[in-house]
């Protein structure tokens, strides 16, 4: 997801920031790309050409307000509150993945059993280079 400031001219004369939320896009059975776009409307206004030093000031502090919700709505989103899937974890071998929690199983003999019992079927079932992206298809946006 890519997170932009956006500014809009109003007919007022003022630009109106605003945040956009790219999410990517698909293409159709017919060929046509679909993008999908969320906005945030921030209520926040800068004064298209200011004149006076009160004029600019008012634009720097808006202008700043902005980037700062902006960086808060990109924080959010790397802490995982918009539920998007990040591919680059689910391009993860998913056995290097199940043995590295396996290995830090070791140290509990009730529950490691177990594991490493799972581990077997997987290792029959599952080839070595499969990525959690090819196990669950379903979680890309």
């Amino acid at each position: 997801m890519k997170i932009s400031l956006k500014k809009k001219k109003l007919k007022s004369g003022k630009l109106s920031l605003d945040l956009e939320f790219y999410k990517g896009s698909t293409k159709d059975l017919n060929g046509k790309i679909k993008h999908f776009l969320e906005f945030e409307y921030i209520n926040l206004y800068l004064i298209d050409q200011p004149k006076t030093a009160d004029e600019k000031r008012e634009n720097k502090e808006n202008f700043a307000l902005a980037e700062n919700i902006k960086s808060i709505r990109e924080a959010e989103f790397i802490q995982g509150k918009y539920k998007i899937a990040d591919n680059r974890k689910l391009n993860i071998g998913f056995i290097d993945y199940f043995d590295k929690l396996l290995n830090q199983r070791s140290g509990y003999l009730s529950n490691y059993n177990t594991w490493k019992s799972t581990k077997r079927y997987i290792d029959q079932y599952v080839h070595p280079s499969t990525a959690f992206l090819q196990l669950y298809p379903q979680l890309v946006i």
